[in-house]
């Protein structure tokens, strides 16, 4: 199935208020809230997203500037991905994202990477896919944000400048709201972005650590297998979508996802919704959605090729990147008990009871 990605002249689509308040603390309590974030101690997790997987707070630039130069987050590949909105003053701290998360940023790469393979040489060479890379050209109110999207296309200028075109943004953590927040300010607060997908990811229910309260005799019971030797094989689907059990414990749940395009309206500038919410994720036969490069770059009618991606191999994947994602999960929460068991974990507070995991 096509899905030729059109304008809509209705107008910007409204967003629902946030349901995210986040408190302003001063800097030293900013950097204790990330150190302990960082080493497990709080969880400070948007609403409905997965446990602990991000951190929000609210502080202004200049605060915000201090923080990174105290913890060096300059331009360290391994520190968790960090993005900054100077018009709300928010800075948002992730942790590395899921195996469900990366498979989605590879589906879509693979759909662009097919379609420049298909270009002359002199139109290829102009083209850039680039992953988790820091953009701070901001415009307009947004001067000083920072963004680390999951995927950028750039096009080479006629001047020999990198221009961003299209954006891809992946919610795992992030709330509905959050995304099109960021549509909004890749469409309206650059100049070049032309095109803005935006995939949410969903898991029913969001997950947490199914083994965080046992007690040490429940741990004994279903006699787990060392944290290391834990693997796909161990997880039953009941579903190819989830949920994922081992030993009696949901260690994710029903994965679901839906897809949407952004594009920047012709006379008014402002962001809008051209396609979606469209449940490509759950599709049982292959789906696809399309893009031509004249969306993004001037190329000739010969040159207009397809960028395709195919979401109907990402649905039949599925299941074994729910069980790579359980097999994650399950490894972190032994490793965590092995410590209890000696000694390591003197934050744990047993349940009151026997069963009441």
């Amino acid at each position: 199935m096509e899905n030729r990605i059109t304008d809509d002249a209705s107008g910007p689509v409204e967003l629902t208020p946030s349901t995210a308040d986040p408190e302003s603390v001063s800097l030293e309590e900013c950097v204790r809230k990330f150190q302990n974030w960082w080493l497990g101690g709080e969880s400070f997790g948007c609403p409905g997203g997965e446990e602990g997987l991000e951190l929000r707070m609210q502080m202004p630039k200049s605060d915000f500037i201090r923080f990174s130069e105290i913890l060096d987050v300059g331009d360290d590949e391994k520190f968790p991905k960090i993005s900054f909105n100077a018009l709300t003053s928010t800075l948002i701290i992730q942790h590395m994202p899921t195996p469900i998360h990366e498979k989605v940023i590879s589906t879509v790469s693979e759909g662009f990477n097919l379609a420049r393979s298909s270009l002359p040489t002199p139109l290829r060479e102009r083209i850039a896919i680039v992953y988790n890379e820091n953009f701070r050209s901001f415009k307009r109110g947004y001067r000083g944000s920072r963004k680390v999207p999951d995927t950028m296309v750039q096009v080479e200028n006629a001047a020999g400048t990198l221009e961003v075109k299209f954006i891809l943004e992946v919610g795992y953590a992030e709330t509905y709201d959050d995304l099109v927040r960021d549509a909004r300010m890749w469409l309206e607060r650059t100049d070049t972005v032309s095109t803005v997908m935006l995939v949410k990811m969903n898991e029913d229910p969001a997950y947490q650590n199914p083994t965080s309260r046992l007690t040490d005799k429940e741990f004994d019971t279903p006699e787990f297998p060392p944290s290391g030797e834990v693997s796909q094989e161990h997880f039953s689907l009941d579903e190819a979508h989830g949920p994922a059990c081992y030993k009696g414990l949901r260690w994710v749940g029903k994965i679901t996802g839906s897809i949407e395009i952004w594009k920047r309206h012709p006379t008014s500038h402002l962001a809008i919704r051209t396609f979606g919410p469209h449940n490509h994720l759950n599709a049982e036969n292959t789906t696809y959605t399309y893009f031509h490069l004249s969306d993004f770059l001037d190329v000739s009618f010969e040159e207009d090729h397809h960028v395709g991606f195919d979401w109907g191999l990402f649905h039949r994947e599925l299941g074994t990147y729910i069980s790579e994602l359980a097999v994650e999960r399950a490894g972190e929460a032994l490793e965590a008990l092995e410590g209890r068991a000696n000694m390591l974990d003197h934050a744990f507070q047993p349940s009151p009871a026997a069963g009441s995991t």
